[in-house]
Parts: structure tokens; sequence; C-alpha cells
């Protein structure tokens, strides 16, 4: 009689444990994401403030709806301080009314770059991994910051100017070893006039 377990049961122990690691670390990560996108609807809806920048970024896309040059020289009775790319304020001020600006719809456009940037993250660990746990994880993990959480339903260009840069990545990573990889040129390009920083 064989001592310990034959092989067969110990793959089935390996197996076992492996399904229990990989479902615990999913819970967990799937508990903390969903606990930061609980936060979410009530950021996107509050009509004041969350951070400085947001004020300053909302009267900029007003002042440029109204054809006031945000990039104009300073000057000793003007100062404005633009700091972000041109496709920021020009979709930002198309979005929002000038009589009656609210912050909710530049969120909800953050908040749209901040989920695209999740299934990026799982796109790029499927094409990396060719496992659907890594898929079903990476996004998760992305959502599970808080740090993705704070900027990336507000007014700040981060969210969608990542995008732009993650997309461009993505494209040049898929067509990596063909002619196509420069199609990436075209998104990497917006993301620049978006957050040159």
């Amino acid at each position: 009689m064989p001592f310990g377990p034959t092989p067969s049961e110990r793959a089935k122990s390996t197996s076992r444990t492996r399904a229990t690691f990989a479902a615990l670390a999913l819970l967990m990560v799937g508990l903390a994401a969903g606990r930061q996108v609980a936060w979410w609807p009530a950021r996107v809806r509050y009509p004041g403030e969350l951070d400085t920048v947001e004020g300053r970024e909302l009267a900029d896309m007003v002042m440029l709806r109204k054809g006031v040059p945000v990039y104009a020289p300073v000057t000793p009775e003007r100062f404005n301080a633009v700091g972000y790319g041109p496709l920021f304020y020009l979709l930002g001020s198309e979005l929002i009314h000038p009589q009656h600006p609210s912050y909710l719809p530049l969120r909800i456009l953050a908040a749209i770059g901040t989920l695209g940037l999740a299934a990026g993250c799982g796109l790029l660990a499927w094409w990396i991994s060719q496992s659907y746990l890594a898929a079903i994880f990476a996004p998760l993990l992305f959502l599970s910051y808080f740090f993705t959480t704070l900027f990336g339903v507000a007014v700040h260009s981060d969210s969608v100017a990542l995008l732009l840069w993650f997309g461009g990545f993505l494209v040049a990573y898929r067509f990596r070893l063909t002619h196509r990889v420069l199609l990436a040129v075209p998104p990497l390009v917006l993301g620049v006039f978006y957050k040159g920083q």
C-alpha cells in the first residue's frame, strides 16, 4: 500500500487550494471595488466642488463657451491659470450650459473615462495571461483604489487623458508586430492635447 496521497489526489488538492485562493482574492478585491464604486453616484451628483480644481476648471469652460480666450497672455488686469490641454476645455465647454453650469456632465465624462480604463486593464490582463481570472481581477483591482475614486469621478482631465493614452498603448501592444501599430498614434496625440502633462 502506498503511503501518503497519490499524484492524482495531490493534483486535486492543489487545484482546490488554487480555486479557494482565487475565490478569496476575487471576493476581497470585489468588496473593495464595490465599496469605492458605491461612492460614485453621490460624488457625481454633488452640486458643489469636490476640490478646488473643479471650480476653476468649470469657470474656465464657462469663459471659453462665452468666447473669452482662456489661453490669452497674462496682463496686469487678468490672470488665468489654464493648466490642461485645449481638448479638455473644448469638450467640457460643449457639455455645460453657460448660464447654468453644472459639474454633473463633466463628472459623468470622467466616470466614463475611468470605466474605460478599468475595461482596458481587463483587456490587457487577458491578452497577457489568457486567464479569465486575471481579466476579472485587473479591473476590480484598479477600481478598488481610493485614488481612482478621488480623481476618476471628478472634474479633472486625468481619467479621459489616461484613457486616450492607455487606448493608444493597447492598440500599439496589439499590433506591435505589424504596420498597424501606427493606429496608436491618433489616441496618443489626442491624449497630449487633452492633458499635456
